[in-house]
């Protein structure tokens, strides 16, 4: 990841370290998406969304939503987010929408439908069902580089520096930054070898100020490549050149129409 300041890293530091652990954000508009509102979804949460001319009440949260083997009713498994679910309630016009939103089924609809026109969604992180150790290589502006690390409830945020080992707490990995490169550009190149499995490229280059970037290409046989210009997107395509096979004469004279031929590679 790459922040242009420290402000920017402290805010996106917040959010990765409170992933699991902040309430779930409740998102609700129109169909097309128009009027956008945003709360948190947090049980007891009562608006009236101006916006959208309605009232929404927030009625539950379940970090582990499923069904009660006995009641077959939604119940709450356990305190871990490993299924997010919120169940809201709308009004408007006299009419009254429950529904469940789930994080990991953003289209889930009930059987009865929506009876009233809005959309609506939680933003709230799942885990694995498994807890497991996780880390962020983050930039700070065009030389700094951070080393974020999450193990369960614990988080820890250290400088990275070039050739020196980082372990990857409570997991068996270690790595180390090898060169840190603020601003490159992946150039490819190819050779002739001799060997069994090589394929057939052609270096192109394109010439005009209409090109971004510029420079050689390099296509590989029958592999579409894009290139960004100015005008739209250019796809260019290196494949085996066909020779259709002569039509037969009026006459019976000339080629016959059997199979087509082979492919000519250029």
């Amino acid at each position: 990841m790459h922040v242009k300041d420290p402000a920017d890293r402290d805010r996106l530091h917040v959010q990765w370290a409170t992933e699991f652990t902040r309430d779930p954000l409740l998102r609700i508009s129109r169909l097309d998406g128009s009027d956008p509102e945003e709360l948190d979804a947090r049980p007891g949460t009562s608006k009236i969304l101006e916006k959208l001319s309605c009232k929404l009440r927030v009625l539950d949260f379940y970090p582990h939503f499923g069904f009660d083997q006995a009641t077959s009713q939604p119940a709450n498994q356990s305190p871990r987010r490993l299924n997010p679910a919120v169940r809201i309630q709308l009004e408007m016009d006299g009419k009254v929408d429950e529904r469940w939103l789930f994080s990991k089924f953003p289209e889930y609809k009930s059987q009865k439908g929506d009876p009233l026109p809005f959309l609506a969604s939680i933003d709230c992180a799942s885990e694995g069902k498994a807890p497991r150790p996780d880390f962020a290589i983050v930039a700070v502006g065009d030389s700094k580089l951070e080393c974020w690390m999450r193990n369960g409830d614990r988080t820890e945020l250290r400088d990275l520096k070039a050739k020196t080992p980082v372990q990857v707490e409570g997991s068996q990995y270690t790595f180390q930054l090898d060169e840190f490169v603020p601003s490159g550009q992946l150039v490819e190149a190819y050779q002739a070898v001799e060997k069994k499995g090589a394929v057939t490229v052609l270096c192109v280059e394109l010439v005009g100020e209409d090109s971004k970037g510029g420079g050689a290409r390099w296509l590989e046989m029958s592999k579409e490549a894009t290139v960004a210009l100015k005008a739209g997107a250019l796809t260019i395509e290196f494949g085996p050149r066909y020779i259709p096979p002569p039509s037969t004469q009026p006459d019976g004279h000339g080629a016959s129409t059997g199979s087509p031929t082979k492919p000519v590679h250029p």
